[in-house]
């Protein structure tokens, strides 16, 4: 009888998975051996008591790390002054942590590409250590065994740079700041072409360099979708938060920005924008949100979504409203009248945890 296990989708992913619990043993008998408790305690000791902020790779076979012993194995600290190891970014060691090869090699700048890389050179029978500023990550037969998501020297220095989660109102100052270039406001409103057309389109008797003036403060359709995402990415690359997205509540309602800090903490942003957006077809003027659509309905939102969490037993440190302010007028913050004696005993309870910011101001200066 013959069998034919090529087409067998099964049987080869009943392989597959052997062949993962073959080598994650390997693995753990590795990790579990003494030789490496031994290396993995001493290049931790040696970036402790060591000026060390860079990145190199520390190469020992899996012959030699089973068999280095406590009494035998040479000083950590000595291998840190050692010139190979100061010069080079790989360096391969035998079981005395004597260098025995080293390498000048540029090592990835980017965390997936160096998670890749570190985890295929340890399929070849070494056990990889990254050494990244404080930190020992290590790569036994192929799987990651790191202490840290970061795998590349700039994306550590470029998470330092961010601030941490309480420092989210001078993100938000920042934030406002930047509103205020070109590049970043010309997003959300309608172009010089578009508003030329329009001119056209709502048959104005006005000179069309008036109509410009006065109608420079029309948003794109939808805009609550622009101005969530880019707000959305401002916080992703200024602040040290694992995740920001939109997430969705049982009833299908959507929380415009989610954020996990480093320590699994929640926090919650709901974007509102008052102003004026032209029409879906593009020819006529479209919706017109005003204060009255922040206070109280925005911040009653808000207050129902962070009751709906802690019913689900979420910890919800914060959570902010944030309005993006498009009116034509300069005119008072939209919170600014908002009476919170008129909040139910459920709603003070969870007003608590919340936060009206200020307006974000947004002027379309120099339509493009």
């Amino acid at each position: 009888m013959e069998f034919n296990f090529e087409n067998n989708t099964d049987f080869l992913s009943l392989i597959k998975n052997k062949e993962n619990q073959i080598l994650d043993r390997a693995s753990d008998d590795i990790q579990e051996s003494e030789g490496f408790k031994i290396v993995f305690a001493g290049l931790k000791s040696m970036l402790k008591n060591n000026a060390f902020n860079g990145s190199k790779i520390v190469l020992i076979s899996e012959s030699e790390i089973t068999n280095v012993k406590i009494d035998e194995v040479n000083d950590f600290n000595d291998f840190f002054g050692n010139k190979n190891f100061a010069y080079n970014q790989i360096v391969t060691v035998d079981k005395k942590i004597d260098i025995i090869s080293a390498q000048r090699s540029e090592l990835p700048k980017d965390s997936n590409e160096a998670r890749k890389c570190f985890s295929e050179m340890s399929k070849k029978g070494d056990v990889v250590f990254l050494l990244l500023k404080n930190k020992v990550n290590y790569f036994i037969k192929g799987i990651d065994k790191s202490e840290s998501p970061f795998f590349s020297l700039a994306d550590v220095n470029k998470y330092n740079e961010k601030k941490d989660i309480s420092q989210i109102t001078e993100v938000f100052l920042e934030y406002q700041e930047s509103l205020k270039d070109r590049k970043s406001y010309c997003k959300f409103f309608i172009g010089l072409s578009h508003l030329k057309s329009l001119h056209k389109d709502l048959n104005s008797t006005d000179d069309v360099k008036k109509f410009v003036i006065d109608h420079k403060h029309l948003l794109r359709n939808k805009p609550e979708d622009t101005f969530r995402d880019d707000l959305r990415q401002f916080l992703t690359f200024n602040l040290k938060v694992s995740q920001v997205k939109e997430f969705l509540l049982e009833n299908m309602r959507r929380l415009d920005i989610y954020l996990y800090d480093e320590y699994g903490e929640i926090y919650l942003i709901e974007v509102k924008w008052v102003g004026q957006s032209v029409h879906q077809d593009g020819k006529q003027l479209g919706t017109t949100y005003t204060k009255k659509n922040i206070d109280p309905d925005a911040f009653y939102q808000a207050l129902d979504y962070l009751e709906e969490l802690d019913n689900k037993g979420e910890n919800i440190i914060r959570a902010y409203l944030v309005v993006f302010d498009a009116r034509k007028e300069d005119l008072d913050d939209t919170g600014k009248d908002f009476d919170k004696s008129l909040l139910n005993p459920t709603q003070i309870k969870h007003y608590r945890k919340f936060e009206k910011l200020n307006d974000l101001r947004v002027k379309n200066f120099h339509p493009s």
